[in-house]
């Protein structure tokens, strides 16, 4: 199979991707804060980067990029797994258990940082803007880069067509079968 062109692939790019960055950009037009949604995508965005990135690249690994020293960067996979399976599982964070001690995370939709310290140390800011901001720029390189690199291309379709489709059960099919009065 040929290389797929930029535009072959545009729209998968715009459905996955260009949704997560269109929807932190909309969220941040409007009055409320949606702290969780926002740090959600931004989980999210993550895991599709890391797909589309290949080379076993793991979805922390796109999350330390995104932060600002080398220690928060060390922080990465369990700050990760915090964020995005504590929102996506149960739409709280999880917290980080350090030397004995439990840090809570929380957001901070006008802190201009993306992450801070506070509380005597037993409590974890997260600016949710600057994340998303910063996430924003990453999918916006990953947009360029797909323009012009045909092995990024590649890669792209195969993430992205390895995560198309969920097989139903022969017993989930009849159920369909059923539903849409099929033989």
């Amino acid at each position: 199979m040929p290389a797929p062109t930029f535009a072959e692939i545009e729209q998968e790019f715009n459905e996955s991707l260009g949704y997560v960055r269109n929807d932190i950009i909309a969220l941040y037009r409007q009055d409320e804060k949606v702290n969780y949604t926002v740090a959600l995508l931004v989980g999210c965005g993550c895991e599709i980067l890391a797909n589309a990135l290949g080379d076993r690249i793991q979805p922390h690994d796109v999350l330390a990029e995104l932060l600002p020293t080398e220690d928060w960067k060390t922080l990465a996979k369990p700050l990760y797994k915090a964020l995005r399976n504590g929102l996506a599982h149960k739409f709280d964070t999880k917290h980080l258990h350090i030397d004995g001690q439990i840090i809570q995370i929380y957001f901070s939709w006008s802190q201009a940082e993306i992450v801070l310290v506070r509380l005597g140390g037993q409590g974890l800011f997260i600016g949710t803007r600057p994340l998303g901001t910063v996430l924003c720029s990453k999918i916006e390189e990953l947009h360029q880069k797909l323009k012009e690199d045909l092995a990024a291309r590649e890669q792209f379709r195969r993430a992205y067509e390895r995560e198309t489709i969920t097989k139903c059960s022969a017993i989930e099919t009849a159920a369909w079968k059923r539903l849409a009065n099929l033989p």
